[in-house]
């Protein structure tokens, strides 16, 4: 591979600002590593030399033996047992799972949560993206592959149906009705996905991450579809050789790099961690889970933080890193092994922080990236913007305790333990059992107070990594359990670019937007890049029923070394009313600046405006939120994401003004 003069020159400004961020230190080892993966990438026949020694050195009989021995017994339980778990849902959660099998044999896919994947093209291909009949190449080596597409084509959209998460439709569906044209389905599928992608060929061979899922889900939800009684010993031998070939790609490709890890990783030492279950008999696989464990370890005390939030600035991205995270500790119990105390720890810290933002609202506040991630499907609608499930979740990994109260929860839970049957057919609405009591509690950061079923969400977050947006500062209002104000969300990360730096750009947010100026520079050649500039700190006040918050910035400074943005919210609530107050600190009192605000505002609520005041509807009171100070707001519309690639109307309320450093703009919440 040929290191152009014209990728060096590109490269300048990210390394100067990496220097400035970080030190030389880091920027010699990003350099290093960089150069590591240009010049000494290991070559395809190497890789796969090194593959077939290992397959020289392996028993395959009893490799088989075990992946025999998984196929009848299951994962965590008795297939037997999660079968008759399943037998017992109510047929109003039945027959949507039938539904949603059914389509899935007619080759129609439900992804991120929302949005319908249907091949119409025979034969089926795991390399055509539905979405535009886009087939992405099979050439080797592999790593070549993401920047052969044109624009508008998302990755991610094969990537998704390959995470196999379709499979807990199926083996429901089996299981309910008995019908084996769903384990015919299923087989078919994997059987195809194997012959359609030679080991180290395509798209899906690109990232360990998207293996680690394939895997872990293979494992979830073949047994549960009888396929050792339903198959024949070749399909057996195939799957035998991918489950290898998934494990040595995870070991060969760790995703991690000198100056962070991420989410990533936790998925590949998951992967690892698996390797034990599905080839107990392999020295191999339980060298590599040992490895895992210990990485395990300290990755999870790296990116939670004491605080109990995750560190890469999504409330999204904190849901998908718990749940991978949970299911190693699981397959930790599973495996006999110790626990360490520190994960335990941090991860009952993770699920204090996951309940107290779970507890306030139907939907949480999508804060940061949302590409609609899980790691293991428990059920359908499970990548939308609830995150209740998990904090059971918590409780039946961490605790075992497993009462739950929804069919949500007891089909995440049936995998673990034997469950109890819901108490109650539906989920059980967040206001008949919140906390009386006024509590406002910092998170890194984010401040959420909550007082009954009203709330509010602060985003002064210090988060610069690849999942953050230009979103601080930003405010989420609650009233009855529902966000008034939305955020915009993540449309796509590669297939629509200029999309995608607008959904990470401070305008796309309900933070003061300054002189439309950029909170972090966002690089324009870089779909994760964003700056570290908007170091924030945050100042929390309680006294009695009244919570002051105020979170600043320091953003702007690129355009003035003096400048600092303000936001306080004064929440009075025996007065039902929030004020938002937003103002500039600059060292030249009578310098102007141009403010900016756009708040998108809940689809689900009726909105108009009356004079200068907003009035929304729908929650049994009429809310009014006005600008103190004389300023016009117009009321229009404009769209967010819900999930990852659905966009869908909201009405967008927007105001600006120029304003002299110090002066005060005030807005102000009635409900």
């Amino acid at each position: 591979m040929v290191l152009s003069i014209d990728n060096l020159s590109k490269n300048l400004s990210k390394i100067k600002k990496l220097y400035d961020e970080k030190g030389a230190e880091i920027v010699l080892k990003k350099v290093a590593h960089f150069v590591t993966k240009i010049f000494r990438q290991p070559a395809e026949k190497k890789t796969l030399l090194k593959l077939d020694i290992l397959n020289q050195s392996l028993d395959k009989g009893r490799l088989t033996q075990d992946i025999e021995r998984l196929l009848l017994l299951g994962l965590f339980r008795h297939s037997n047992e999660i079968k008759r778990d399943i037998r017992s849902l109510p047929s109003g959660v039945t027959i949507k799972i039938m539904n949603r099998a059914i389509k899935i044999l007619n080759n129609e896919f439900e992804v991120y949560g929302g949005l319908s994947l249907k091949f119409n093209k025979e034969p089926f291909s795991w390399r055509c993206d539905p979405l535009s009949d886009f087939v992405w190449t099979s050439e080797c080596p592999s790593i070549n592959v993401l920047g052969k597409k044109p624009s508008g084509i998302d990755i991610k959209n094969v990537w998704e149906i390959a995470r196999f998460h379709f499979l807990s439709s199926l083996a429901y569906a089996y299981i309910l009705s008995g019908e084996e044209r769903f384990v015919s389905c299923a087989i078919e599928k994997v059987e195809s996905w194997i012959d359609e992608n030679q080991f180290l060929q395509g798209p899906h061979w690109t990232r360990a991450m998207e293996a680690s899922i394939r895997l872990i889900n293979w494992c979830f939800y073949l047994p549960l579809l009888d396929i050792f009684k339903l198959s024949d010993s070749s399909f057996i031998h195939k799957l035998v050789n991918s489950f290898l070939e998934h494990l040595f790609y995870i070991k060969e490709n760790l995703e991690i790099s000198p100056s962070h890890t991420g989410n990533h990783y936790l998925a590949d030492l998951v992967g690892l961690l698996m390797g034990r279950l599905i080839f107990p008999s392999t020295q191999w696989a339980i060298q590599n889970a040992e490895f895992a464990e210990k990485e395990l370890e300290a990755e999870v005390e790296k990116q939670f933080k004491e605080s109990g939030i995750n560190f890469e600035g999504s409330l999204s991205y904190h849901r998908l890193s718990s749940e991978i995270c949970l299911i190693g500790v699981a397959i930790i119990k599973k495996s006999c092994r110790y626990v360490s105390p520190a994960i335990l720890q941090r991860l009952r810290q993770t699920a204090s922080f996951t309940k107290f933002y779970c507890d306030l609202c139907d939907n949480c506040p999508i804060i940061g990236d949302n590409d609609s991630g899980v790691f293991v499907k428990f059920f359908d609608g499970q990548e939308l913007n609830r995150h209740q499930y998990l904090k059971f979740l918590f409780d039946c990994i961490l605790e075992d305790k497993y009462d739950p109260l929804t069919w949500e929860e007891f089909l995440s839970a049936i995998h673990f333990v034997k469950p109890s049957l819901p108490s109650c057919p539906v989920r059980k609405n967040p206001k008949d059992c919140s906390n009386t009591q006024i509590e406002v509690k910092e998170f890194n950061g984010l401040i959420i107070a909550r007082h009954k079923n009203e709330g509010l969400f602060f985003n002064a977050l210090c988060a610069s990594g690849g999942h953050t947006h230009n979103d601080k500062l930003s405010v989420f209002p609650i009233i009855e359990n529902r966000s008034l104000f939305l955020d915009r969300g993540s449309f796509s990360y590669t297939g629509f670019i200029e999309k995608r730096h607008e959904d990470r750009s401070s305008a796309s947010h309900n933070g003061p937007v300054i002189n439309g100026w950029e909170q972090n520079a966002i690089w324009k050649d870089d779909v994760f890049f964003i700056g570290g500039d908007t170091r924030c700190g945050n100042l929390v006040e309680s006294l009695g029923d009244v919570i002051s918050i105020t979170g600043w910035h320091v953003g702007y400074r690129r355009y003035g070394s003096d400048i600092k943005i303000f936001r306080r919210v004064v929440w009075k609530i025996k007065k039902r009313t929030m004020r938002i107050t937003d103002w500039i600190e600059a060292t030249k009192e009578h310098q102007v600046f141009h403010f900016s605000w756009r708040f998108l505002i809940n689809p689900d609520l009726v909105s108009f405006l009356d004079d200068k005041t907003l009035v929304l509807g729908g929650l049994g009171q009429k809310i009014y939120f006005e600008n103190m100070d004389g300023l016009t707001f117009v009321l229009g519309e404009s769209v967010y994401c819900p999930t990852y690639q659905v966009e869908a109307p909201c009405p967008m309320l927007t105001g600006s003004c120029m304003s002299r450093a110090g002066e005060k703009i005030n807005f102000q919440l009635s409900y």
